[in-house]
């Protein structure tokens, strides 16, 4: 399959519950402290929902300041793009899911490619050893426009994920500026940090329905290792933030995008605006695809934190390509990308 083999060969989520089974297999069974799958919500205490409009406000912007700071999502409506593409992306990414096998693994994960190659195609993400307890969810990841040829299945594939990318891209650019005018910095702060090759690539994430939901996770807890992450989902919820200590779940808002600040983003602004750690979990009902858009700084960039005689350096200065390599070598677990920036 091309998959990772230190997944132990295990066929894909996907193809184990077309199997019939009932039960979990062991290697998908997460530690019993690990499983607390509910999630506190409230009218009071949820995700910030911010419409485009109101980032022409000062208002607008304190309230995206607020939300990057205090909870470092947001959901965003009112962004103008059509909801027809919306839908024709959903449905796109669920006829690749439903391409016999054979053809899903005609674009699978080449261990044989180069560093930068060997990350795109459909199957297992990072996983560091044979003793790694997989997570209930199959993927597609690739850049835009891939390294690699672009899927020839579903048909559509390419015109539909490549005019989506071309509208997501200029949502991240307004989002960033929008954010570095919050933080007192000139617009363009962000693009400057990303560099004239910034990283912007696209992961389809398929997770199946699950015979015991309570023994897995979607996707096991983690930050988000790139700048910006805008994240369409369908109408089925899964998607959890950590606040407080607590996990919260994240409703599932219409045509909404959940965006969210990335690591390298947490460094740069030293701190101020926070990468906080999310995870997905399953049902036994019914399946739910999640897409994500990932845009972030290219490989060469120095990544450099804002100072101040007030507020010293919490991170240290890294590269993108040494961040990029610790976290693929295996080195950082979800939530240890920033404790191996941070300066004690």
């Amino acid at each position: 399959m091309g998959l990772d083999p230190k997944d132990g060969g295990f066929p894909m989520v996907q193809d184990l519950v077309e199997s019939g089974i009932d039960e979990v297999p062991q290697r998908f069974v997460k530690p019993a402290e690990e499983r607390s799958f509910s999630a506190a919500r409230t009218e009071d205490d949820e995700v910030p929902v911010i419409h485009v409009a109101e980032l022409d406000t000062a208002e607008g912007i304190a309230k995206l300041d607020s939300a990057c700071r205090d909870w470092g999502f947001f959901q965003l409506i009112g962004h103008g793009i059509p909801p027809e593409l919306l839908k024709q992306v959903r449905k796109t990414v669920r006829d690749f899911f439903r391409l016999p096998r054979e053809q899903r693994e005609a674009y699978a994960i080449r261990s044989d490619a180069p560093s930068l190659a060997s990350q795109e195609g459909y199957g297992r993400f990072f996983v560091p050893s044979e003793e790694t307890v997989l997570d209930w969810g199959d993927s597609v990841y690739h850049f835009l426009p891939p390294i690699r040829n672009w899927p020839r299945n579903p048909p559509e594939y390419r015109k539909v994920v490549e005019e989506y990318g071309q509208e997501i891209r200029p949502l991240a650019i307004k989002l960033l500026q929008c954010m570095a005018e919050a933080l007192g910095q000139r617009a363009s702060f962000f693009s400057e940090a990303f560099g004239p090759s910034p990283h912007y690539a696209i992961r389809l994430n398929y997770y199946p329905p699950c015979p015991q939901p309570e023994l897995v996770i979607g996707l096991s807890p983690h930050s988000d290792l790139v700048g910006l992450t805008v994240l369409l989902q369908d109408e089925v919820e899964g998607l959890q933030v950590k606040k407080g200590g607590q996990w919260r779940s994240v409703r599932s808002i219409p045509d909404a995008f959940v965006v969210n600040v990335g690591d390298t983003v947490e460094i740069l602004t030293n701190g101020a605006y926070k990468s906080v750690e999310h995870r997905a979990v399953v049902n036994k009902e019914c399946s739910r695809i999640s897409i994500a858009t990932i845009y972030g700084p290219g490989r060469d960039r120095k990544l450099k934190p804002i100072t101040s005689e007030e507020m010293p350096p919490l991170y240290k200065e890294i590269s993108m390509a040494e961040l990029l390599e610790a976290f693929l070598s295996g080195e950082l677990n979800g939530k240890g990308h920033l404790q191996f920036v941070r300066i004690v």
